[in-house]
């Protein structure tokens, strides 16, 4: 049996991006910066990463309405790769996490404030 478990923390680079689909899906991407510390010829070092993620859904939703840029949130979920070619020919690919569970680590109070600070669209189709 084989596993693909992601499991980090970090702080996101960017606003979450937004996308809805004509199928009534939504999609919320960001990217997550994870940093580690370690001794290196005597001195601490510091290396970051950094992480595309995809929620779906109801996490989709949620990520869109409470995480902005410098959020620190509790990623898990597993690793999925994207493989393409260019027009030139090249081949390309792209490793993303996408989410399972989202557990948001900033103080409680900051997050609603953010929240409450957009306003939150709500399609027409959902209110009739």
């Amino acid at each position: 049996m084989d596993l693909n478990r992601v499991t980090i923390i970090g702080g996101l680079t960017r606003d979450p991006e937004w996308r809805e689909f004509v199928s009534g899906k939504h999609r919320a991407s960001f990217g997550l910066a994870t940093s580690r510390l370690f001794f290196a010829e005597g001195k601490e070092k510091k290396d970051t990463q950094y992480h595309r993620i995809t929620a779906w859904g109801r996490l989709a939703e949620r990520v869109q309405k409470y995480l902005h840029k410098g959020s620190r949130v509790y990623v898990e979920g597993y690793l999925r790769t994207g493989v393409w070619q260019t027009k030139t020919g090249d081949k390309r690919s792209q490793s993303e996490v996408i989410v399972e569970q989202l557990i948001m680590l900033d103080p409680r109070k900051k997050a609603v404030e953010t929240a409450a600070a957009e306003p939150e669209v709500v399609p027409v189709e959902a209110i009739e």
